[in-house]
């Protein structure tokens, strides 16, 4: 066994940022190229390809989102009335339209106007 070797704290640094500012290529549908930064791929790759609609291949934030969007979008067995449910996952408030939950979100849950309230229709695209 050879002598136990000092790391170069000047290396050991150099090598820490260039970990934090390499680039990340994306080629996944939907990013097709999107330059991600190193610390941010885990988050990326959760947001962008974990939940992803098989039916139509759009992108949802999380497993919730992606369940609401498969029930109100492709659920051919959905019940008419009270079909639209709250976005947040603690609360059981059911709504007989889109309308009607996106003023309860904004009443309740102090989501702001500018909230993209249709991301289950249209995915995330950020």
């Amino acid at each position: 066994m050879g002598p136990k070797r000092v790391a170069d704290s000047s290396w050991e640094q150099r090598k820490e940022l260039n970990k934090s500012v390499a680039p990340f290529w994306c080629n996944e549908p939907p990013c097709n190229g999107v330059n991600v930064p190193a610390e941010l791929i885990s988050m990326h790759v959760q947001q962008m390809h974990e939940n992803v609609c098989e039916a139509c291949g759009l992108n949802l934030i999380n497993e919730w989102s992606l369940e609401l969007h498969l029930s109100e979008c492709h659920d051919p067995f959905r019940p008419a009335k009270g079909a639209f449910m709250c976005y947040e996952m603690n609360c059981d408030e059911h709504f007989e339209n889109h309308l009607d939950r996106v003023q309860h979100l904004k009443d309740n849950h102090n989501y702001p106007d500018d909230y993209p309230f249709d991301f289950i229709y249209e995915g995330y695209t950020d």
